[in-house]
Formats: C-alpha cells, sequence, structure tokens
C-alpha cells in the first residue's frame, strides 16, 4: 500500500510544555503548504468563553519562519479530549494526530496519560508522542513514539 506524504495534522493543546514540543514537532515536518489543526478540547461541562482563543494563544509561540510556509488553524472543541481529537482527525482527513508526552501524568504512574492511552486504543490514525523537551534543534536521533496497531495506520506513520 502506497502512503502519501502527511499535509494534514491534529495537535491537542493543553497549555503545557509538552503540547508547545508537540506543536513545534508538527510545524516541523510539515511539508509547505501542510495545514495543523491546533485542537483544545473543553469539558462537556464548560463551555469555551470565546472559541478558538486559548488554542489561538497557544499557538502564537511558533516561530514566523514555520508559520510563513504552514498553516495554523486553532479551535476549540466541546468534548473529552480523546473523542475531541478523533473526531477532529477524522473530519479533516489528518495524516496523525500529534500530542506531547507529559513525564509524569497527573494519575499516577504510567507510561503515558489516559488521554494518550485513549488515543492509542481508539485511533484508526497514527498518534505520534513528542517527548516534553523536543525542540528543532533535537538530535535527528531523537525518540518520537508513534502508535501501532491499526495496519494501514502503522505504514503510514
Amino acid at each position: 500500500m502506497a502512503t502519501r506524504p502527511m499535509t494534514e495534522l491534529v495537535v491537542g493543546l493543553d497549555g503545557s510544555s509538552a503540547s508547545a514540543c508537540a506543536l513545534r514537532w508538527a510545524a516541523s515536518v510539515l511539508p509547505p503548504a501542510g495545514r495543523i489543526h491546533a485542537v483544545h478540547a473543553v469539558g462537556s461541562l464548560g463551555e469555551p468563553d470565546q472559541p478558538g482563543a486559548r488554542a489561538s494563544r497557544w499557538c502564537a509561540g511558533l516561530a514566523a519562519d514555520l508559520t510563513e510556509r504552514i498553516e495554523v488553524l486553532p479551535r476549540e472543541v466541546v468534548d473529552d479530549v480523546a473523542s475531541g481529537l478523533i473526531d477532529v482527525a477524522e473530519e479533516v482527513d489528518a495524516g496523525a494526530i500529534v500530542v506531547g508526552h507529559h513525564p509524569r501524568p497527573r494519575f499516577g504512574p504510567r507510561a503515558v496519560g489516559h488521554v494518550t492511552a485513549d488515543l492509542l486504543r481508539r485511533s484508526n490514525r497514527p498518534v505520534v508522542i513528542v517527548p516534553h523537551a523536543w525542540d528543532v534543534g533535537s538530535r535527528p536521533g531523537a525518540s518520537i513514539v508513534v502508535g501501532v496497531g491499526v495496519a494501514s495506520a502503522t505504514r503510514a506513520a
């Protein structure tokens, strides 16, 4: 099966340094004219005060040279995080869902947090987990973890 280049990525944003790293990684790997759908999920009990305001603020730190060659589309969704990211990825036919790795998940000792675990279990698209300390200047062999499980998604990643 031939794979196509990734031109659309969904990136989960939560205001953490880990999600900022995920956003920078996504911007660095997309080809010119690629698009990032920068998604902030607001739980169903909360209402977004200004739709897109938080996602826009968290995208502001991208280097100008990256935003000149790619388009960043900030958006908020009212849903649990994993479902929100999966739904947006399906809607835009994203090549992957990108999230940051928090070094210490909030709810006990785990290799990944509950949102990432949900994405790995439920998504039929590749899930890229970017280390919390990743930066554009990271050494070429720095580890990036890609979720596996669905054969076609794994080959595309």
